[in-house]
């Protein structure tokens, strides 16, 4: 289930937008330069989140494209890498959703402000350790600004509370370097 803004609620299969994609790459030539395009290409990313549609979401990310997790300090590049990122976080989290609270669109950067949830279902999978799932739920305030090129999402730097979400998870509180 994915919900909209109105929290409307549907159910989307991988089809649907790959048709949609299609549909729009085959559209009048400089319909990206909008910014009301570009708001919808936004909107259209975090559906596919919300839907966990990784062959979406790596269909509307450039080839080369950056995701950013600043909390994280975490950098990905390239988009295979980046819906490999989003399979991992999806197994983990099997109800993650978002819910769009603000958008705003300025030249070609997008700033989305959401709310992000989800229960802690499958092993969370980082990069140096694995964590067993206990069944916790986390509940976040989140902003991302994303750059977007030529209908594609160019990059994507995700800003959330680290140390809010561990401690929700049960995982304890952040150590901060001295």
């Amino acid at each position: 289930m994915s919900r909209f803004e109105n929290s409307e609620a549907f159910l989307v299969d991988e089809n649907y937008w790959y048709e949609l994609w299609e549909g729009r790459q085959a559209g009048i030539a400089g319909e990206y330069s909008s910014e009301q395009e570009k708001g919808r290409v936004a909107r259209e990313w975090y559906e596919c989140i919300n839907s966990h549609a990784v062959g979406c979401i790596a269909r509307h990310l450039a080839e080369s494209a950056e995701f950013v997790d600043v909390a994280g300090g975490i950098t990905m590049r390239g988009s295979q890498r980046i819906a490999d990122y989003f399979q991992r976080w999806f197994d983990a989290f099997s109800d993650y959703s978002v819910e769009i609270k603000n958008l705003a669109v300025a030249g070609d950067l997008v700033t989305v402000e959401y709310d992000a949830e989800g229960t802690e279902r499958g092993a969370l999978r980082g990069p140096s350790r694995q964590i067993a799932p206990v069944g916790h739920r986390f509940e976040l305030h989140c902003c991302d600004v994303l750059q977007i090129r030529d209908g594609k999402l160019a990059i994507c730097r995700s800003y959330y509370d680290k140390a809010t979400m561990m401690n929700q998870l049960g995982l304890g509180p952040v150590e901060l370097a001295a």
